[in-house]
C-alpha cells in the first residue's frame, strides 16, 4: 500500500463502509489523513457513529488541517448530528474549491457558527439550502461581515418556495462572478401559487457575466390540467391578447427577461410532457419576445432535454419549432435531446 499511496489522486468511500468492522473503518480513516496526494474526495452513506472518538476528533479537527491538498469534496447520502459538525468537517478542507452536497442532512442547526467557510469556485446543493447558503454567504443580518466565495458555477436544482428569498439574496451577492447557473423550481400542487413570484425574488440582472443557464423541473404535465393556458393560435378579429394563465410556469419569461449578461451562449430547459397540449402551459409569444432581445444575441443554442416521451419523436421537434418560430434565430440554435426515464 505504501508504494501506491503517493500516486492516489481521487478517493471515493461508499456506503458499504458503514457496515465494516469498526477497527477496519478507523484504520482506513487514519490512512486517509496520510494521503498527501489526494485531490478529490467523495463520501457516500458513511456511518460516522461507527468511528471511535479518536478518529472522529481527527476527521473533524478545525483549523484547516484536514486533507490539506484536497480541492474537490463530494458528500452524498450523509447524516450529521449537527450542522456545526458538517461545517467543521467541510471548513477543515483548507484548499477546497469544488463542493457538492447531495441528500446531506443534519439533526440540529446551530444559531451561531464561527467556522470560516471555504472560498469556492463550484458549488452544487441538492439538500436543504438555507443553512448551507447562510453559512457560506452569511445570513441577511451578517452578510457584510463575510467575504463570499467567488463562485463561477452554482447548481441548485431543487429550490423550494421558502428558499426563494435566500437564493435571490445569494445571487445578488455573487454578482458578476457567477458564470454558470443550474437551477430548478419543482412544483408541488398548492405550492404553485408561491412560485409565481420567482422573477420578482430572483433577479438575474445582477449576474452580468452569466454564460450558461440551465432550468430544471419544467414538468408540463399537471393534474388537474389548468383550465386556461396559453394558446399557440394568435388572437384574431381584434381580440385582446390572451389573459395571463394560471399556469405554474407563468414566471419563466419574466425570469429570463431579467438577464442582463451579453455573454449568454447556452440556455437549457429540462421539460417533462406526454402530450402536445402540455406545451401550452408556457407563454411562447412572451418567451420568443425575450429571446429576441439584444442581450441574447450571442446565444449559440437553446437546448430542450425532453422526458416523458420516447426518444426520437420527430413530432416533438416540430411542436417546439412551431412555437419558437417568432424567434429570429430558432432554425439554427434549437436542439432537442431525450432524457432516459
Amino acid at each position: 500500500m505504501e508504494t501506491v499511496t503517493p500516486y492516489l489522486r481521487n478517493v471515493a468511500l461508499g456506503s458499504a463502509l458503514s457496515t465494516a468492522p469498526r477497527d477496519d473503518l478507523n484504520k482506513l480513516m487514519s490512512l486517509l489523513l496520510r494521503l498527501d496526494g489526494v485531490r478529490g474526495l467523495s463520501f457516500g452513506g458513511q456511518g460516522w457513529s461507527s468511528l471511535t472518538e479518536a478518529s472522529t476528533r481527527s476527521l473533524f479537527k478545525p483549523g484547516g488541517n484536514l486533507f490539506q491538498n484536497v480541492t474537490t469534496l463530494h458528500l452524498k447520502h450523509l447524516q450529521f448530528t449537527s450542522f456545526s459538525l458538517l461545517a467543521t468537517f467541510v471548513g477543515g478542507v483548507s484548499m477546497l474549491n469544488d463542493l457538492s452536497f447531495d441528500d446531506v442532512t443534519w439533526d440540529l442547526v446551530d444559531r451561531q457558527l464561527c467556522i470560516p467557510p471555504p472560498r469556492l469556485v463550484r458549488l452544487h446543493i441538492r439538500s436543504s439550502l438555507v443553512p448551507i447558503l447562510d453559512w457560506l454567504f452569511g445570513s441577511g443580518d451578517s452578510m457584510g461581515s463575510q467575504e463570499p466565495p467567488s463562485l463561477r458555477a452554482l447548481s441548485i436544482p431543487e429550490v423550494d418556495p421558502h428558499e426563494l428569498h435566500t437564493v435571490g439574496r445569494v445571487l445578488r451577492v455573487l454578482g458578476s462572478s457567477l458564470q454558470h447557473l443550474d437551477v430548478g423550481f419543482p412544483t408541488h400542487g398548492r405550492d404553485n401559487a408561491d412560485m409565481g413570484n420567482i422573477s420578482d425574488v430572483i433577479n438575474l440582472s445582477h449576474n452580468q457575466n452569466l454564460r450558461t443557464i440551465h432550468i430544471r423541473h419544467l414538468t408540463l404535465y399537471q393534474f388537474p390540467h389548468p383550465v386556461r393556458t396559453y394558446s399557440l393560435i394568435a388572437p384574431t378579429g381584434g381580440e385582446d391578447e390572451p389573459e395571463l394563465s394560471n399556469s405554474p410556469f407563468c414566471w419563466l419569461p419574466p425570469f429570463l427577461s431579467n438577464v442582463s449578461s451579453p455573454a449568454i451562449s447556452e440556455l437549457v430547459l429540462y421539460i417533462w410532457l406526454s402530450d402536445e397540449r402540455h406545451l401550452d402551459l408556457i407563454d411562447w409569444p412572451a418567451l420568443t419576445g425575450v429571446l429576441n432581445k439584444s442581450v441574447f444575441a450571442s446565444l449559440k443554442s437553446i437546448q430542450y432535454r425532453v422526458s416523458g416521451l420516447g426518444a426520437g419523436r420527430g413530432d416533438v421537434q416540430s411542436w417546439l419549432l412551431a412555437r419558437l418560430s417568432g424567434w429570429k434565430a430558432f432554425e439554427n440554435t434549437v436542439q432537442i435531446t431525450f432524457e432516459a426515464p
